[in-house]
């Protein structure tokens, strides 16, 4: 079949994109747009479309597939973040022209390509738009693949098919790039970083890719967990390894809960009202691992916009942060809604619960230092020892903000006897030598 021709196939999956997203308004602005008389019903809507599709040529139908591969970029995909490195920066230029774009890409700029057999990501369209959102010039890659995923079905093992639409989307202005890839379905045969690595070599082939590198979400997870943009639902985090033997026990109970403790995945809910879909949340999830941010649901493309543009400005340091470096503030929603879970509870108020934690490595290491050099304790070693605990609290005062020690001190009182005695019998046990790596919480 040549590529400018569209599979029969294609009618149906074109509706039944725009049918999954059960949303009025998706499918009233299509027909209001092909003047196809709009229904009482999504039923009738639907049916509506089919009866245009039919009357016509393969044109109706490329219509239908444009206008809903655009649909998934509304929420429901994996958005892996990347930058142009500074001294690429002139590379912009050439994305920017159409001609240079052109002799890259070949046909795929000027014409779509509508292909069925895609079990491998084919490249299948190249255009300069203009953000409607933002006014900015953007170079879009539309990459399309067939997923395979298995199902069970009365008992049997069944496989299917998913034609998946996928964007590369470089902003021309700032050299911000994002890689969306359509969430997989469940039992998909592939997983994200196969398929990171597979779009990243895909895309190699018509970009100078090492230009880009990708931006790291762990540096902006932990600022979203000092401030207070949006309220977090759940918090995981990477515990401390390979502390030394011999090590005191409060000081490992220390370095286990809060020194080394480092985000690894966190779920995040957006409040407010959206275009077209009104007042609503907006799930979205971020994980360290793979450098990734996750929607869920169906969400304006505004939203999510506005959301990666704050994780972007976060992790190049050029916007605000939680605040002030002295007065950031304790955390309320976002604490309150870690409920059962006290060790997010505890690194998410931090400051306060390192505060007093110090307070007792500074008591057990006195205590220590009494029970060894009792009754010879040179003034000598005091200043030392004090200058160094100073100092570490300095560093916590100014990292987490003096507010935020103060008004989180007690954070340590919301673990329960039960879960401190787990922790410092673990941190006992590592501080006798048997060292094993943690999993992630």
């Amino acid at each position: 079949m040549d590529k400018f021709t569209l599979d029969p196939k294609f009618d149906q999956v074109g509706l039944d994109t725009l049918k999954s997203f059960a949303q009025a308004e998706f499918t009233v602005r299509f027909l209001k747009k092909h003047e196809v008389p709009v229904g009482k019903d999504l039923k009738t809507m639907w049916e509506n479309i089919q009866k245009w599709l039919k009357g016509g040529d393969m044109s109706r139908c490329q219509n239908l597939i444009e206008y809903t591969d655009e649909l998934k970029l509304w929420g429901r995909q994996r958005v892996f973040l990347y930058d142009i490195r500074d001294e690429h920066k002139d590379y912009l230029a050439d994305l920017s022209d159409p001609n240079y774009v052109r002799g890259r890409v070949g046909d795929a700029y000027d014409k779509p390509i509508y292909q069925w057999e895609a079990y491998e990501p084919f490249l299948a369209r190249v255009k300069h738009i203009e953000n409607e959102h933002t006014g900015e010039s953007e170079l879009v890659f539309k990459i399309i693949e067939i997923r395979m995923f298995d199902l069970v079905i009365d008992g049997k093992e069944q496989t299917f098919e998913d034609r998946s639409t996928n964007f590369f989307i470089v902003n021309l202005k700032s050299g911000h790039a994002e890689l969306r890839l359509q969430r997989l379905p469940t039992g998909a045969q592939k997983r994200f970083k196969e398929e990171l690595a597979i779009f990243e070599e895909l895309l190699g082939k018509y970009l100078d890719f090492d230009k880009f590198r990708p931006i790291q979400l762990k540096p902006v997870m932990a600022d979203l967990l000092r401030g207070d943009q949006y309220p977090i639902n759940r918090a995981n985090f990477a515990r401390s390894r390979n502390i030394a033997p011999g090590t005191p026990t409060l000081l490992i109970v220390f370095q286990r809960i809060f020194q080394h403790a480092s985000p690894t995945r966190i779920a995040v809910v957006r409040e407010g009202k959206q275009p077209i879909l009104g007042k609503r949340r907006l799930h979205f999830t971020m994980y360290a691992g793979n450098n990734s941010v996750a929607f869920d649901g169906t969400a304006h493309p505004s939203g999510i916009h506005e959301i990666l543009q704050k994780i972007v400005g976060i992790s190049r340091g050029d916007v605000n942060g939680p605040g002030p470096i002295l007065k950031r503030g304790a955390i309320s929603k976002t604490y309150q809604s870690l409920e059962d879970q006290p060790r997010a509870q505890a690194v998410v108020l931090s400051a306060g619960a390192i505060a007093a934690s110090i307070i007792w490595i500074v008591i057990e290491e006195l205590r220590e230092r009494i029970l060894e050099s009792l009754g010879d304790w040179g003034i000598s070693g005091i200043p030392l020892f004090v200058l160094k605990i100073l100092a570490e609290i300095i560093w916590i005062i100014i990292y987490y903000g003096s507010d935020r020690v103060w008004q989180s001190f007690t954070a340590l009182k919301y673990m329960s006897p039960r879960q401190l005695w787990k922790l410092i019998k673990e941190a006992r046990q590592l501080g006798d030598g048997d060292n094993q790596d943690d999993d992630e919480d």
